[in-house]
Order: structure tokens, then sequence, then C-alpha cells
């Protein structure tokens, strides 16, 4: 259904002639519809994906055309196209570059290794894949290491390089270990186990398909258990141990059928058929057969057919029947020679001997016994220049580094000889030249000292002027904590219930009065020791704002206050979100505090340029001239009561002041004395 509206989308769009206008305000809806139909109609995706690149190139929008040229790589990859595929995507690495888009420049070089081993350029894909993996290590990503070390790990396998593909995926088995990746665990368990089957280790495959199998399961991952099952199955039909083989075959077709995979249910079948012609049950071989058959060929899947036609080949050779074994092995002729399955032809070149052995025509054995041992030769041959291409390889990381410490040596050879030369003439210019330095050093060090001691006895009074205010603002709550609690327990049996709560309500009161002190002392203290971490991202200020009134509704309701707000959804901003909230928070807190009862509370957001200015104005009692100019210094604070009593700290504006600071913002206060104040805060839209 989803694919339908798709398509009706692009029919709409073709016709009103949309796709000739892409623009910054639909390029996100084009790219989705690219990527929905990226498989089921690839033609009509690389059209959109054509248009947006067009739109970015000329708009010098260089994220859009590296995006736009991946997406395009990608679709001609679905397409088995791979030079293709390899040129858009060296195009989008040049625009990542350009952009310094690390993360993509890894990902962009995995998925050209990815095209480059698919061509049998195996060299070519671990260059990539070692590339990927360097920028990964850079950004700490341990999920792309993993995929790296996988994708690898399956080219020296194809490159039939056994341990070295082991090695790699027990790295990439590693990383996930550490990541608690359950399925990229199984996955990595299933591909060591399938490249222990072709370096011919029967028993350990089956081992770590039985890992892979047992975790698979722990987590009920349906998709994965019928594939596991399968290869398990192989494996014992490798070992001829048929009942086994059956088994987990059959497992495998029972949780195909109950999830409907009928592709992976077809490979069970064609496993079940084999097994059962090993035991001689041509019948059931035959039976399990064309159920294999009447689901690949719909498909049109033409390696699986082949080993479809192969078995009613070998099948009717076992019955016997000429008429359907000439029938069967020529199907499997038209698809193995077309695909070029060398290993297939070996199969069918040995069936074929079989076949004219029986029937004594001993002429065309020895001919296809002949063609038989040219194809493994050549065969062999390609296994060979597979293993030069890995000489080569590790011949190149070899000289690589004995290059590079050639040149290491050389250069400290060149410095040496260097220094030995002008050292007489050093010695002579240095000697002059420490003279001056150590005048100079001398006159700078005193005046330094002098402007450090000033700075210093100024910081140390202020300090200690603010820390005796704090040991002050600590002094009242808690001696007033320590009266009641004394208090209570000393009267507490002559105590009615009323006065009882009253005391709780007193202790509350006090407590997160206390409560609210220290937690701004150590913010302030961690601000000041440099110790608190800021972390910008982009954040919506709608959502975010809207948080801090509802967590402020209480407040608002007990002194009747009315919040008027115009903050626009979609008002994003860089900045702390934790910083932000605790400088909102507090300027707010401040508004609702100096605000008369039944008054109201503005909120107005406005964009200049690059920055948002927020504007926070309450109708209350307003600031002296003389506190006003000294309110983001430490050496007075505002500790004025509210208008119903209220008492503060006086701590909030400083920590405000300082985290704005700290993430290049600007805070700055207006305010008249029986009108009311106005805080505004500068703070950057984007990056």
């Amino acid at each position: 259904m989803k694919v339908n509206i798709y398509f009706l989308f692009l029919v709409i769009f073709s016709s009103t002639n949309l796709l000739s206008k892409v623009d910054d305000s639909n390029v996100i809806d084009f790219f989705k519809l690219a990527t929905n139909l990226q498989r089921s109609n690839p033609d009509s995706t690389k059209n959109i994906l054509y248009k947006i690149i067009d739109f970015a190139d000329k708009n010098d929008k260089r994220n859009t055309s590296m995006l736009a040229r991946k997406e395009l790589a990608n679709t001609f990859y679905f397409q088995n196209k791979l030079d293709s595929s390899i040129k858009y995507y060296e195009q989008s690495l040049k625009f990542a570059k350009k952009i310094n888009d690390t993360s993509r420049v890894a990902s962009i070089n995995n998925l050209l290794g990815n095209c480059f081993r698919n061509k049998s350029e195996f060299l070519n894909a671990i260059e990539n894949y070692d590339k990927a993996n360097t920028y990964y290590h850079i950004l700490e990503n341990k999920r792309g290491q993993s995929f790296v070390y996988n994708n690898k790990g399956l080219t020296f396998l194809k490159m039939s390089d056994y341990n070295s593909a082991i090695e790699q995926f027990k790295k990439s088995l590693l990383i996930k270990k550490n990541l608690n990746d359950s399925v990229g665990m199984a996955k990595s368990y299933g591909n060591i186990g399938l490249a222990l089957v072709d370096f011919g280790d029967i028993n350990l495959a089956i081992s770590n398909f039985k890992m892979s199998l047992k975790i698979i399961d722990s987590i009920k991952d349906s998709i994965n258990t019928p594939k596991i099952l399968n290869h398990l199955g192989e494996a014992y039909l490798k070992q001829m141990q048929t009942d086994s083989s059956i088994a987990y075959f059959n497992r495998s077709l029972s949780y195909s059928k109950k999830y409907m995979n009928s592709f992976v249910a077809g490979i069970s079948l064609i496993g079940l058929s084999s097994n059962y012609l090993l035991q001689g049950d041509v019948i059931t071989a035959e039976s399990y057969n064309h159920k294999a058959y009447s689901i690949f060929e719909p498909l049109g899947a033409d390696f699986e057919l082949a080993n479809v036609y192969l078995n009613f080949a070998k099948i009717y050779l076992q019955s016997p029947n000429e008429k359907k074994f000439n029938l069967y092995i020529n199907k499997a002729i038209e698809i193995i020679e077309n695909q070029k399955l060398k290993k297939l032809n070996l199969q069918l070149f040995d069936l074929l001997i079989k076949f004219h052995n029986f029937k004594k025509d001993y002429k065309n054995a020895l001919k296809y016994t002949n063609l038989y041992y040219e194809l493994l030769n050549e065969i062999n041959n390609e296994e060979f220049i597979k293993n030069k291409n890995l000489l080569e390889y590790e011949l190149k990381e070899k000289l690589n580094q004995q290059r590079i410490k050639t040149i290491s040596d050389k250069n400290i050879l060149i410095e040496d000889k260097f220094a030995t030369q002008k050292k007489f003439m050093y010695s002579i210019f240095i000697f002059f030249i420490l003279i001056l330095l150590a005048l100079v050093y001398l006159f700078k060090n005193y005046n330094d000292k002098k402007k450090l001691n000033y700075e210093l006895k100024k910081q140390i009074e202020t300090k200690s002027k603010f820390f005796s205010i704090i040991a002050h603002d600590l002094k009242s709550p808690l001696s007033a904590f320590k009266i009641l609690t004394s208090q209570m327990n000393d009267f507490y049996e002559e105590l009615n219930e009323n006065d009882k709560k009253e005391f709780i309500d007193d202790l509350s009161s006090q407590s997160a009065s206390l409560y609210k002190l220290l937690e701004n002392l150590l913010t302030w203290s961690s601000i000041e020791t440099k110790s608190i971490k800021f972390n910008p991202e982009k954040f919506d200020l709608h959502f975010v704002i809207n948080l801090i009134l509802e967590r402020n509704s209480i407040k608002l309701t007990k002194k009747k206050i009315r919040i008027n707000t115009d903050v626009k959804e979609n008002s994003i901003i860089y900045f702390d979100v934790q910083g932000f909230d605790i400088v909102f928070s507090n300027i707010l807190s401040n508004a609702i505090k100096y605000s008369y009862p039944d008054s109201d509370i503005t909120i107005k957001i406005d964009k200049i340029n690059n920055q948002y200015l927020i504007k926070i104005s309450d109708a209350g009692i307003g600031i002296s001239k003389s506190i006003l100019n000294n309110i983001n210094t430490t050496e007075r604070r505002i500790t004025k009561r509210g208008t119903l009593q209220e008492t503060g700290t006086g701590l909030g504006i400083i920590i405000a002041n300082a985290i704005i600071n700290e993430n290049d913002g600007e805070i700055k206060f207006e305010s008249e004395l029986g009108k009311g104040t106005t805080v505004t805060i500068k703070l950057p839209a984007n990056m």
C-alpha cells in the first residue's frame, strides 16, 4: 500500500510538472519519494535524484549534493550496476570531504569497498575499508568499525584467505559483544562458521553456527533463525550426516513457512532433496525438489534454479530416466553458462561424465573429463591470482611501513649533520639572544607579577566577601532548621495534629530553601572551576520553554499570574539544553517572585540575523539602578523578598549570566522601580 501511495504521488508530481521545480521547501519530500521508490522503481528514483542534484549544484547546496549522489550510487548498487555506483560514490565522497563530514566520508569509503568487492577488485576494496576504519577510529565509532571488519572479512573470504577472514570476523564479534549487540554477535558467529566450512573445518563451523543459533533463539529472531538452521543443515550434509542435516533443514522449513519467508524455505527444500537423494530415496527427493522449483521459478532466481535443475538431473540419473535427465541438464547448462557459475559447472561436468559412463559413451565421458579438469585448473589459477593480489597487498603494506621508517631515519641523519654544522654559530648567536631575553623576561616578569598580585588581591577580596555572605545565608536556614527540629522534639507529645503539620510545613520550607541554596552554590562552583561540561546542540525553544512553564505552574497559579507568550514552534537554537533550562528557570523564577498577584508576565522571541532575542518582561517591583549596575557580579546580590515575602539566594542571576557567557550568548537587564523588569537573552540560532 505504501509503495502504491508513492507511485500515485509520483504520477501527480509528474502531471503538474513539479519534478522540475525542486527547491528548499520541498527537497526533503523529493528525497523521501526517491528512497521509497528505490527498490520498486529505480528508474523513477534516478530521475528524481538527478533533479535534486541539478538544483543542489546550481544553488551550491553541498550537503544536498553529497546526499543525492550517495542515494543515486545506492540505487545503481541495488541494480548491480557497479561502475555507475562507484562513479557517484566517489563524487559524493568529494563533497563529504569538502564539508568535513567525517562520518559520511567513513560511510562512503565502506560502501565503495562493497562495490569493489562485488567486482572482485579486492585490493581496491580492502584499501577503501582501511580508509573507512581510520575515520571510524578517529570518530570512536565502534559500530562503524564492526561493519568494516565484517565487510573486510567477506572480502578475504572471496579471496579464499580463510585465516584473514576469520580474524576480521572475530574483531567484528568482539566489538558486537562490547556493544551487547545480540543480532550482530549472531551474524559474526555465522560468518565465522561459513569461513570455516570453506576452510574445511566442518566441526568447528558447526560449533559457531550453534553459538549463533543459541543467541538468535534467545532473542526470538524469526528472520535469521531459518538462515542459520540452513547453514547447519548444509554443514551436516557435507559430513554425510543426513539425519542431522534433515532435522535442521526441516526446522528451517517450519520457521520459513510460519514467517512466510519463501526464499529461505526454497533453500531448505533443496537441502532436503539433496539429503534424501544421498539416502537413495529418489521419490522423496523428487517431491522436495519440485516444491523448491515452484518457489524459485516465479522469482527468476537463477543460481537457486541451477541447483534445482542439477538435483533433478541427479535424481533422473539415479532413477534412471534419460529423457528427463537431458531436459533438466540442458536447463542447468543454459543458466550456468549465462551466469558463468564455475563451481556449479564442475558439478555439471561431473554429472555428464557419470551419465556418459552409464551409457558406455566413453568418448563423451572423456570429453567432459577433460573439460572438468580444464575448468578446475582455471579455478585454481584464479585462486592463485587472488593469493597473488593478497601477497601484493601485504607486500605493499610492508613497503609503506619500511618507507616511512627509512624516511624517518634519513631525516634524523640530516638533522644531526645540520645541527653539527650550525652548532658553533648558534652558540654565539644564542648567547647574545639569551642575555637580551633575560633582560626582557626580568622586566616583563616584574610587570606581570605586579598585575597578577593586583588581580589576585581583587579576586580574593571579592570571593571572601561573597563566601561570607553565603556563610550567612547557610547559617540562617540551618539555624531555623535546628530550632524547629529541637522544638518539635521537645514538645512533640504536647502538640496537636495541626501544630505538627505546621511544624512539618515549616521544616519542608526551610529544607527546600536550603536545598536550593546548596544547588545554586554547586552550580556556581562548577562554572567557576570549569568542571561543568557544556554540550551545545540544536533544540526547539517552544518545546523547552513550555516544559519550564509547566514546571512552574503551581507558583503561577498561586499568585494568579498570567503568561503571555508568542514562542512559535520550530524556533531552533544551538545551545546547551541543561544550561538554557537553568538560565530561563532562574529568570522566570525572579519574574514570578517580584510580580504582583493577578499580573502578567510576557515572553517574546524575535529572530534577528542569526540570533534569537528572548525577552521575559514582568510588571513587578523593579530593580534600583545601584543594584542593576552590579547585578552580574558576586560583590552584590539581589536578596530582596518577593511580593508575597518569597525568599531567594541571590545566586540565580549570577549563575545565569555565567552560563550565557560560557556559551557565547549575552544577557541584558532593563528595569525601573515600580514598573517592572525586562531581561533579554541573546542566543545563537545555529552553529
